[in-house]
């Protein structure tokens, strides 16, 4: 694949982003999936980059990583800062202005895209870039300082197109190009300093936040990665990048009248079936790719690929459509991605088309949950789909893992055909709940898995048999069984669920709710507003009430590390282990701040008639 035209688009392209926004005048917009050819093989839109940056803004993602105060509390935002600020300071430095003066030249639609001509293969695809300008005059400086930039360590020519101009670029590869390249790229330190701190196994960690960005920077940004060939032109309307001048004349030549990406069935599917559509559009078209990566096979290996496509369920497949919103009223992002499908579903296509269900929690999942995960899982079916799968590409295995299920060895010394005795018996949903109960200390902790089944009395058989590893005991009529090996785990069938977990959820199980559900709180209500309303897996994480948690609980840290150790405690020391032992004041308080800036997440996967949609969104945190 030929590179991404680096340089110039990372200084006229990420100046997109920049926090001072130049003067723009409004044009009428169009959908940039018009600009993009229609067997685009990847496409990434958006509809409006100013005001995508400008609501990206609202967000307490942006909030945080602008609180310098916090953001090292993050793993993980203690690079992403600094590696943006750095990245900000060499664009500016190519483009001759200071960081605070970068400001976004463009204003509505922009396009990136890569195109492969049939029959083609992964190194031959092109990218393009196509950028809507909004301040012309200071475009046109960005564009001539990044083209004398570039023309330092490249070879440089034109081309034309009627009173356009293309500039290209190629890579000098002769002994005079070679020592410019090695002097790095525009704005940046020497080449041989820049890819020393990586090495084969990347950053050098323990390194400062502020090195480990400058590094990072710096092999992004190294004179390597300049692509062999690239090619530029700014119209009076657009900025166009593309990997070569060929590439740049066709988009020029482009019509509204030509066939293009928002003329096709998916991304039609993606407008229609998304809605409300956020302002960040992408497509994958995945026949393309099965297509390039059949290409790439080695004759030999054709048949195994084919088995392959035909195991994954490939043959149905088709794009997949997503969007991305940012900063809304009631979130701080939405993601959606929808996977295309036509005919009749197999493979693992077939198994991640799951029937739905609703998404609101049971009642019995109490509403102090900060964790909850529902999955409408039938072990037998899956088991069958798997099987086949597998049967596909090695019968012998296939019969292997039926075999295995067929004779599972006992503690007595018996075998149990495992799918008759227990999986033919077990209907789903399956649940997940985490829930910590007051006061807050070292048994505070209720994990809980549960599994609808249909028969009661043949699970407490299936159980029984696997004394003593199971050790039964009576409550209130119902048999518990506890693990001999994992004190504070306990298992038991209720009338129409299994249970699983630490044994004071277990035992909270087994009685009527007590309290508010987890489905009547106003944190899940506000959630599950943003999602479907079936779907055969939803995940609820409420970030606010763990850490609220963490910090209630590191008070008590020495009681904590008293308590027993069982089940309940090992959750707590694996969860907040460094908070119970060595997290000082400073620390705390660093965290407590963190607080304005968590919320919850809900995620969703569920089957619909054109495909598989995903679902994942993050609330804004309550005041």
């Amino acid at each position: 694949m030929k590179r991404a035209p680096f340089w110039l688009a990372a200084s006229l392209a990420l100046v997109t982003f920049c926090p001072a926004p130049a003067q723009t005048e409004k044009k009428t917009e169009v959908d940039p999936a018009e600009w993009v050819p229609a067997d685009a093989v990847v496409y990434l839109g958006v509809t409006d980059v100013a005001q995508t940056w400008a609501d990206f803004q609202k967000t307490a993602g942006y909030k945080l990583m602008e609180d310098e105060t916090v953001a090292d509390a993050v793993p993980g935002f203690s690079l992403f800062g600094p590696a943006i600020k750095k990245l900000q300071e060499r664009v500016a430095k190519t483009l001759d202005v200071q960081p605070a003066q970068l400001k976004n030249p463009f204003t509505g639609p922009l396009a990136f895209y890569l195109a492969a001509s049939p029959g083609g293969k992964f190194k031959d695809l092109e990218p393009g870039l196509i950028a809507r300008v909004g301040d012309t005059s200071l475009l046109q400086k960005y564009y001539e300082t990044a083209v004398t930039k570039l023309k330092e360590t490249t070879k440089h020519s034109t081309d034309s197109v009627g009173s356009t101009t293309i500039d290209v670029f190629t890579k000098d590869e002769s002994e005079g190009g070679k020592k410019d390249r090695a002097k790095g790229p525009p704005g940046g330190p020497p080449g041989e300093d820049e890819t020393e701190p990586f090495g084969p196994g990347g950053l050098r960690m323990g390194e400062s936040p502020e090195k480990m960005a400058e590094d990072f920077v710096n092999r992004l940004l190294a004179a390597e990665n300049l692509p062999p060939t690239l090619a530029a032109c700014l119209t009076e309307d657009r900025l166009i990048v593309a990997g070569s001048a060929e590439q740049v004349r066709a988009i020029l030549k482009r019509d509204k009248d030509a066939a293009s990406l928002a003329g096709t069935d998916d991304h039609k599917a993606l407008l229609r079936q998304l809605k409300p559509v956020g302002s960040v559009h992408f497509q994958v078209n995945l026949p393309r790719i099965i297509e390039l990566a059949r290409a790439e096979a080695k004759e030999a290996d054709a048949k195994d690929f084919s088995t392959w496509l035909k195991v994954l369920g490939a043959e149905g497949l088709r794009s997949a459509v997503g969007h991305l919103r940012v900063g809304a009223s009631s979130y701080d992002s939405k993601f959606e991605l929808l996977f295309l499908m036509s005919g009749e579903r197999s493979g693992l296509a077939k198994i991640l088309s799951m029937d739905n269900q609703r998404v609101a929690p049971p009642a019995f999942v109490s509403g102090e949950a900060c964790l909850y995960v529902g999955a409408n899982l039938n072990a037998s079916k899956l088991l069958d789909d798997v099987e086949r799968m597998l049967r596909q590409t090695d019968p012998d295995k296939a019969d292997e893992l039926q075999k295995s299920m067929q004779e599972v060895a006992l503690p007595s010394g018996d075998k149990i055909d495992i799918r008759k005795e227990f999986l033919d018996h077990i209907t789903g949903p399956l649940t997940v709940a985490l829930s910590f109960t007051q006061p807050l200390g070292p048994q505070c902790a209720r994990l809980l898995v549960t599994l609808g089944q249909r028969d009661q009395s043949a699970m407490t058989r299936f159980l029984t048999a696997f004394a003593p590893l199971l050790q039964p005991r009576d409550l209130r009529g119902t048999q518990v069984f506890d693990l001999a090996m994992a004190p504070g785990i306990s298992v038991a069938a209720s009338s129409d669920r299994l249970l699983l977990g630490s044994a004071a959820a277990v035992e909270s199980g087994l009685q009527p709710a007590a309290g508010p559900a987890l489905a009547e709180s106003e944190g899940w209500r506000r959630a599950a507003r943003q999602v479907p309303e079936e779907a055969w897996l939803a995940v609820y994480f409420d970030q606010r009430a763990l850490l609220t948690t963490a910090l209630e609980l590191a008070k008590n840290k020495d009681e904590v590390a008293a308590g027993p150790t069982d089940a309940g405690a090992m959750v707590l020391r694996g969860m907040f282990g460094e908070l119970l032992t060595g997290a000082d004041d400073a620390k705390l308080k660093q965290l407590r701040k963190l607080l304005k800036y968590t919320g919850r997440t809900i995620f969703t996967v569920a089957t619909t008639p054109d495909g598989v949609r995903v679902t994942s969104v993050n609330l804004r945190p309550e005041d």
